[in-house]
Parts: C-alpha cells; sequence; structure tokens
C-alpha cells in the first residue's frame, strides 16, 4: 500500500443511536482481541530536537517506517533525516512561533489519548471480524501543520492531532477552512477519518465504469464498512452532517433518487464536474436546495449498498469488496426510497 494522506476536506439510516437489541450492525467480537501499538510521535519528534543525535534519528526512521520520511519531507517540507541540515531545519519549523501554538493547544485538548486508543481498538475488534486476516497498523500522532488529518501506510496509521482541535479553534477560521468543514474538525470525529482511511488504502475502486453511478456505489461500500466498524456512533458524527440535514436527506430521498434516474441518463454520465457535483464536499448540493448537503452521491450510494447487503445476506464484507461491476450492486439492491 502506498502512503496516502488523507485531508477532512474529505453517510443515514436514523437520527438515533441503536439500542444494543435493534442495532442491525452489532457483532459479537468479545473474543477478538486488538491491542493498539500506540507512538506519541509529536513529542518524540521533540526529543529528536533536543537530542540532535544522527544515530537517534536513524533509529525512530526504523521505528515509524516511511511514515518518519513522509512526516519530514512532505508534511514538513524539510530535508530527509539523512541530510546535515536536517536537524536546524526540523527545530526551526516545529519550534516556530506557528507549531508552538499548536503544540500548546494539543497539549491542553489530548492530554490523555487513552479514550481514543480504546475507540480505535473497539473498531479494529470489529474489523477484524469482518476480515480475520488484516494485521493492525501501528497508530502514531503527529503536528501537521494543519496540513493533514489522516496519513496511512501499510503499517502506520498515523493522526494529525492539530486537525480536531474543535470547530470553533480559531486558526481553522483564520486559515480559511470553510464551515462546514471546520464542524467536522472535533476528537469524536477521529474514529471515523482513521476508519475511512483504512477503506480507502484497503480497498481501491476496483470498478471498470467511471460513471456517476460506479463513483455511489464505491463510496457507498467505504461508508458501509465504516458503519460496520463502528456501529454505535450517532449517525450526525458518521456523516459529519447537522441533525437538520440529516432530516431532509431522510424525507427527501425518494426525490433524489428521481431526479437520479429520470435526468438525462444521469447515473451514467462520465463528465467529471457532473461526478464531482454529487460526490465531493460542499456546503450543498447544488442542484437541490440548501437546505441539502453536500456528498448527496454517497449518502444516496450507502443506502444501495446497505440495502444490497440486507438483501444478499449471504454475501460476506470481503465478497462485497470483490464485486467488481456496479450494476450487479444496484440491480440486486431492491433499492426503491
Amino acid at each position: 500500500m502506498r502512503t496516502k494522506f488523507i485531508f477532512p476536506f474529505l453517510f443515514i439510516i436514523s437520527f438515533f443511536i441503536y439500542s444494543c437489541s435493534e442495532n442491525p450492525y452489532e457483532r459479537d467480537v468479545s473474543d477478538i482481541s486488538v491491542s493498539v501499538d500506540f507512538i506519541a510521535f509529536h513529542t518524540e519528534i521533540l526529543e529528536l530536537i533536543s537530542s540532535k543525535s544522527s544515530q537517534d534519528a536513524v533509529q525512530m526512521a526504523k521505528q515509524i517506517g516511511p511514515f518518519f520520511d513522509s512526516y519530514n519531507q512532505r508534511v514538513l517540507g524539510i530535508v530527509p533525516h539523512t541530510h546535515s541540515d536536517y536537524f536546524p531545519q526540523l527545530e526551526k519549523t516545529l519550534t516556530s512561533s506557528f507549531f508552538s501554538e499548536l503544540y500548546t493547544d494539543v497539549n491542553r485538548n489530548f492530554s490523555d489519548v487513552s479514550p481514543l486508543i480504546s475507540n480505535l481498538e473497539q473498531a479494529f475488534k470489529y474489523y477484524k471480524f469482518y476480515f480475520p486476516d488484516y494485521s493492525v497498523p501501528k497508530i502514531a500522532t503527529f503536528i501537521s501543520g494543519l496540513n493533514y488529518s489522516i496519513i496511512i501506510d501499510k503499517n502506520m496509521l498515523a493522526i494529525g492531532l492539530d486537525k480536531y482541535l474543535g470547530s470553533s479553534y480559531p486558526l481553522y477560521e483564520q486559515t480559511g477552512i470553510p464551515s462546514f468543514i471546520r464542524k467536522r474538525m472535533h476528537q469524536k470525529r477521529i474514529p471515523v477519518d482513521c476508519m475511512l482511511a483504512v477503506a480507502d488504502g484497503e480497498f481501491p475502486n476496483n470498478f471498470e465504469e467511471e460513471h456517476l453511478l460506479a463513483e455511489m456505489i464505491h463510496y457507498g461500500r467505504h461508508m458501509y464498512l465504516v458503519r460496520s466498524t463502528l456501529p454505535y456512533i450517532h449517525d450526525t458524527l458518521l456523516w459529519g452532517y447537522s441533525s437538520k440535514q440529516l432530516a431532509f436527506c431522510e424525507t427527501s430521498e425518494k426525490e433524489f433518487w428521481t431526479y437520479f434516474v429520470s435526468t438525462d441518463n444521469m447515473l451514467f454520465k462520465t463528465d467529471y464536474l457532473i461526478i464531482k457535483r454529487f460526490i465531493d464536499e460542499g456546503p450543498f448540493t447544488p442542484v437541490f436546495t440548501k437546505e441539502s448537503p453536500g456528498r448527496i452521491g454517497q449518502w444516496i450510494g450507502f443506502n444501495i449498498v446497505e440495502s444490497f447487503m440486507k438483501h444478499n445476506s449471504h454475501i460476506s464484507m470481503q465478497e462485497l469488496f470483490e464485486i467488481d461491476d456496479p450494476l450487479y450492486i444496484m440491480n440486486n439492491a431492491d433499492y426503491n426510497p
């Protein structure tokens, strides 16, 4: 797996948290053992500045793996750790007023990460329920300079804590992050973003078709997997929508679907701008009203996938992602809002 850099500029079934007796995503994971190997990289990298030891840098690179070079060169934009200017550049960057402010605020908001680690361990138990051979990655935390929320490679899932300081954190608005993105930049969102990154890394799009419906179902599968690994979180947290937006989606689902199936062969459009309109982030979906959230195509795609799995209970999660024809899922979903 190549290292993936996941931006938070990065889906509804109901508006309540399921109880144990009625949650269709609940599974018995009590016999599945997961113990996350956690690395507080955001503090360890500061210790490296203090030591200025090339030997320590080599050892850290060995411990951390490819993420170490990704952090230095891609996130911080400095030279590799083997370069003679590495320590001066590292110190200048991480001790700047900007990074110092971020470190102060991260340390205040994340003084105890044990609840986060516990939540991720539970999510990975569910993931291993569906994929028993999956190797849980190490979990690291870092300060990104407001550039990245999640970075993932084969062995590491790294969380940019400075991207989760709360929707009202002043630097977010000051640096131009849109309000519809800011509302998701809080601690409780981290497990969702982590499992989305895992889904994206493990299951790239295997559909040959490049039309809107294929994109809808591709992202719908990802979100179905995330919902399956986080069965108890509230839908507003899962989707990053407000309660009002969720209510609008539920009451408008039939109208959404009617538009897609009756408007100029819309589901099979391959125009990039049309696909972007329904799949990508945005304050709302332009062809609908401003009450609508963005990513309506993903939301409908999730509902299609959920209906497919409900009506094809013999299909495993692994088999769901092995299907390479989006029309097979669509035609066997019995989706009719």
